[in-house]
């Protein structure tokens, strides 16, 4: 997949973050993971959205959620609290 899977565009949809070229926002896939939903139900649900954009989305997530710059996330024993496996996603 060439450049970010999201896109945050001021005139579309005041700049919410959204999957790149769709107007599906990124936080729709993360509330559907959140009511145990699958990866593979959510693209279900979007045919715009192919897994590959969607698993990249995670795993930049996953990114940021870890970069101690940002937001450390990391609990006793220095396991991730949120990670890519903890989802059922191979890194």
């Amino acid at each position: 997949m060439a450049g970010s899977p999201i896109d945050s565009i001021p005139g579309k949809l005041g700049g919410t973050p959204c999957f790149a070229g769709t107007r599906v926002t990124i936080d729709m896939l993360f509330m559907h993971l959140g009511r145990g939903g699958t990866v593979d139900t959510f693209i279900e649900s979007y045919d715009s959205i192919s897994r590959e954009q969607a698993v990249a989305v995670i795993h930049k997530a996953c990114d940021v959620l870890n970069d101690e710059r940002a937001l450390p996330l990391v609990v006793e024993g220095g396991e991730p609290e949120l990670g890519v496996p903890q989802l059922g996603i191979e890194r």
